[in-house]
């Protein structure tokens, strides 16, 4: 009883805080995965790393179909662009396209104080030891 206890709060979790994400970055026009896809592809970019469509599925554990969904609506509102890989033309690269402007330095700005509040009142021992924690239930649980 008590493991269906947490496997239900963490699941009421995860719903609060897509719902809130989605709320707070309504004003970006980005939804929870676009959010996720967008910082995946900061983060590449910073690395100078060229991203394919095949990394955003395997990073988001979402099929082909749905990507590619995402990723067209992405580029219709001026978030990323796509290109034909130059390593090999058979993958398309996927890259953001506004890597310094105030809309990213807001985006980042949000997510951050969503961050914060949701661990608000946490010594950074519970924040290290909770990380820990949670590492270790989706390891448990993740299909390898």
């Amino acid at each position: 009883m008590e493991n269906d206890e947490i496997s239900l709060l963490v699941k009421n979790l995860s719903d609060a805080i897509v719902c809130r994400v989605n709320r707070d970055f309504k004003q970006f026009n980005l939804t929870m995965q676009q959010l996720k896809i967008l910082l995946f592809l900061m983060e590449a970019r910073y690395h100078h790393e060229e991203t394919t469509q095949k990394d955003i599925q395997r990073y988001m554990r979402l099929s082909h179909s749905t990507v590619i969904s995402i990723l067209k609506s992405m580029e219709l509102k001026g978030f990323i662009e796509t290109a034909v890989s130059k390593q090999d033309k058979r993958l398309k690269t996927v890259a953001p396209t506004h890597q310094d402007d105030p809309l990213i330095k807001g985006v980042l700005e949000k997510k951050k104080a969503i961050e914060d509040h949701l661990l608000e009142g946490f010594t950074s021992e519970e924040r290290a030891n909770l990380k820990v924690y949670l590492e270790k239930m989706y390891h448990n649980i993740a299909e390898v």
